[in-house]
């Protein structure tokens, strides 16, 4: 396989990555404080996120792979990739359950929605709601 690169993508370079994620069936809304990052094969765009820095903390959001570029470690480089741009930063997230081991590679771990900032506990009980089986993640200050 062609070597991945992951990388920062700039301002004007986020309409292909909100049509690359919608796409790949991701249509949250976004923010213009948002970072997105990519993974690229022969400069290709074949996986995405983003950080989003909310009510004081960071949120990673939207992490999809191209369904034909899938189980080949690009979303373990993107991962990466996005938890050295956190930094020294806490994170979070809400991924489904059975990502707990991909996002425990950079150090998330399962955490109780009394553990997190409200408008989180509030955004995964919304998508518990809605029939999705997720949980809420944390990554601590490295």
């Amino acid at each position: 396989m062609t070597a991945i690169t992951s990388r920062a993508i700039t301002a004007d370079e986020w309409e292909i990555v909100i049509a690359f994620l919608k796409g790949e069936g991701y249509a949250r809304s976004v923010a213009s404080h948002d970072r997105f990052f990519v993974s690229e094969i022969s400069g290709e765009i074949v996986g995405a996120v983003r950080l989003s820095p909310e009510e004081n903390v960071l949120v990673l959001r939207g992490m999809r792979i191209r369904r034909d570029f899938q189980r080949r470690g690009i979303g373990t480089h993107l991962l990466r990739r996005v938890a050295r741009a956190a930094g020294l930063k806490a994170c979070y997230c809400i991924p489904y359950r059975w990502l707990i081991p991909f996002y425990a590679q950079v150090g998330f771990r399962e955490v109780t929605e009394k553990q997190v900032p409200e408008f989180l506990a509030t955004r995964s009980a919304r998508y518990v709601n809605d029939g999705l089986d997720v949980v809420v993640m944390y990554r601590p200050p490295a």
